[in-house]
């Protein structure tokens, strides 16, 4: 309610109602309408959204916001033209502006302060942890360490023990003992870089166990 009094008060149109409601989207001017953003924080909704309105005008071009990767297939079968996907933007994004290997000396100043506040706004923030000795991921690539977090994070930047510095490493970099990695991560979700910390699993080579 306060967003929509806000843009009211700039002079945009506004509409307030449910937009997985076909009468809302109808009230909203759909079956005319050109193109339509869903951006909602909910991948279902999107989804549902996306169908609905393609229903009701085959001819609408539709940019819809994805939280899970995995999403993205949905929404382009659901009738998106486009696919957005927050983690993915913010990641390219700081891997321009990033110059510092810790989060404190990443976010000082105004243009850094600024960003993080964008990314709050997708639902993101940053994240940096230092690879275990004998981490779960130490000695993993970067896809799939990417793949064991489900989407919670995504690698924007490695800095090596030595002083070598990876910005937006490929998914074959591995990531090493001691390495500070960067990750953009979703806010709303418990902190990412536990993973980074949790003990590799034992693994089970004949009769024995070895880490």
């Amino acid at each position: 309610m306060a967003k929509a009094e806000e843009a009211k008060a700039h002079g945009y149109l506004t509409l307030i109602g449910e937009a997985t409601q076909e009468e809302t989207l109808r009230d909203a001017g759909i079956e005319r309408a050109r193109v339509l953003a869903s951006v909602l924080p909910d991948d279902a909704a999107n989804v549902f959204i996306t169908l609905s309105a393609k229903n009701l005008n085959p001819r609408v071009q539709i940019i819809a916001r994805g939280e899970a990767p995995s999403t993205e297939s949905k929404l382009f079968h659901a009738g998106a033209d486009k696919v957005v996907l927050p983690t993915h933007i913010g990641a390219e994004r700081i891997t321009e502006l990033i110059l510092y290997p810790a989060t404190d000396a990443v976010t000082q100043g105004a243009e850094m302060g600024a960003v993080k506040r964008n990314l709050h706004d997708f639902g993101l923030d940053l994240e940096v942890v230092r690879a275990a000795e004998k981490g779960a991921l130490t000695g993993e690539s970067v896809g799939e360490a990417e793949r064991r977090g489900n989407g919670a994070f995504f690698i924007v930047r490695i800095e090596r023990a030595n002083g070598q510095s990876i910005e937006h490493p490929g998914e074959d970099v591995k990531i090493e003992a001691g390495d500070q990695v960067m990750l953009v991560v979703r806010g709303s979700r418990l902190s990412a870089g536990a993973i980074f910390t949790t003990p590799a699993r034992p693994v089970k080579q004949g009769r024995t166990w070895s880490t």
